[in-house]
């Protein structure tokens, strides 16, 4: 988090920007927050769930889920592969059946992040 951008113009750490990938008409943006000392999340482990933005709440979270030995082995470039082309992913939460890659928001939590 103490990385600087790149741009050497720019003294901003990576808090402070979105990277963002396009490919095959897609994009995928991602952000890096600080979240507050009462987030209520569990600080040990990686955790991920998503935001339907299509849906009415209270049906738009997804269950917190802990990220898998084999989602964690994966490289970035796999990752955003299967972002890019699996666009048949729908959500499996009951009431909801919008789109992952779409209508959701993926968070992913370490820590305080």
């Amino acid at each position: 988090l103490s990385r600087q951008c790149k741009n050497p113009t720019c003294r901003m750490g990576v808090l402070h920007h979105e990277q963002c990938f396009s490919h095959h008409g897609g994009r995928f943006a991602l952000r890096v927050h600080h979240l507050p000392p009462d987030h209520g999340l569990p600080t040990e482990g990686i955790w991920t769930w998503s935001v339907c933005q299509a849906c009415p709440p209270p049906q738009r979270a997804t269950p917190l889920l802990p990220l898998s030995g084999a989602t964690l082995s994966m490289s970035l470039g796999r990752f955003l592969e299967t972002n890019f082309y699996n666009t048949f992913a729908c959500s499996r939460t009951a009431g909801c059946s919008h789109s992952i890659h779409r209508h959701h928001e993926r968070l992913i939590s370490c820590g305080g992040l």
